[in-house]
């Protein structure tokens, strides 16, 4: 499989051919996690043990990029005091979609001097997710 370029990775809004990526984004990273469930004990000889299974899964995506509208920010002083997100997706282009619900974490905006305002925001999943590779 070729490489592809960070543009091809996006946190998009809705699902299927209907999704739209996160407005004006520049740079997206992502954490895949498999919580571990730690089942040392006395008799290991002082080595950590880990259970075959896992803890909490998880998958956590940071988007950073210049604000130019008031998409995030409507999300992160919602009204109704939810800043859960349905019906979001994680595409890699050519690899595969994560989908599933994802809580907005944090909303950040910087304001340099000389420089269109910048900002990043933190989504974490809540719930199941699915992975569905690229045909």
């Amino acid at each position: 499989m070729p490489a592809i370029v960070g543009r091809k990775l996006r946190l998009k809004t809705g699902t299927g051919v209907s999704a739209v990526g996160i407005i004006c984004a520049q740079s997206d990273s992502v954490t895949i996690a498999n919580g571990e469930i730690d089942i040392t004990d006395k008799d290991d000889n002082g080595y950590r043990t880990l259970h075959n299974d896992w803890g909490v899964r998880s998958i956590d995506v940071s988007v950073e990029g210049i604000l130019k509208d008031d998409q995030l920010i409507t999300v992160a002083t919602s009204a109704t005091g939810s800043v859960l997100l349905s019906d979001y997706e994680l595409d890699i282009d050519g690899f595969g979609t994560f989908a599933g619900d994802f809580w907005m974490n944090n909303l950040q905006i910087g304001a340099p001097t000389a420089e269109g305002v910048t900002f990043t925001a933190t989504f974490l999943s809540s719930g199941a997710y699915t992975w569905t590779p690229a045909a």
